[in-house]
């Protein structure tokens, strides 16, 4: 936390408890909507070693990256503004109905696993983990199906970033067409 490094220090503020994150100004859609945001600074925070990189653990945008979460290369063409902006204050919102949703499998056998189904047939159901992993599950051993409904994409993730650096964030990801 003490590090000069504001990467550094970005990655641990975002893994404290919220009560001790440092506070950031409150910001509102519209507030977000009406700010000018630079695409190239935005870049610069989804760079290997921007203060977001640790996002690039789940999305890819070009060559870099996983494909756990969205596609973020031309998220621009997909998303407006406002649903950009919304799916980064509050990630858990629109999980439900996406592709992206995580789910809890429990087994006859008692072992638990979580993740996004990828694939599905009438024998088996295909998990992609969070570590990118896929398991393949026999349906007969399924004993349990839970969705849920937090996003993996942790709340507060864009907390550690000044309203500017947000702005930047959308204007770059928008302009990923």
């Amino acid at each position: 936390m003490a590090s000069s490094d504001p990467n550094i220090r970005a990655i641990f503020e975002s893994l404290l408890p919220p009560s001790e994150q440092p506070k950031r100004p409150a910001v509102t859609i519209d507030q977000l909507l009406a700010i000018s945001g630079d695409p190239l600074k935005g870049a610069e925070l989804l760079r290997q070693d921007g203060k977001l990189s640790d996002c690039l653990k789940c999305h890819r945008h070009g060559e870099t990256g996983t494909d756990i979460g969205p596609e973020l290369t031309k998220i621009g063409a997909r998303l407006s503004r406002r649903q950009l902006i919304e799916s980064l204050l509050t990630p858990s919102a629109s999980v439900a109905a996406s592709e992206f949703r995580q789910w809890t499998i429990a087994m006859l056998d008692g072992t638990v696993h979580s993740g996004i189904i990828v694939g599905r047939d009438a024998a088996s159901l295909t998990l992609k983990m969070i570590d990118g992993r896929t398991l393949k599950l026999a349906e007969d051993e399924i004993d349990l199906r839970q969705p849920q409904t937090l996003s993996i994409m942790p709340e507060g993730r864009v907390n550690t970033l000044s309203v500017q650096e947000i702005a930047d964030l959308i204007a770059f990801l928008h302009a990923s067409r």
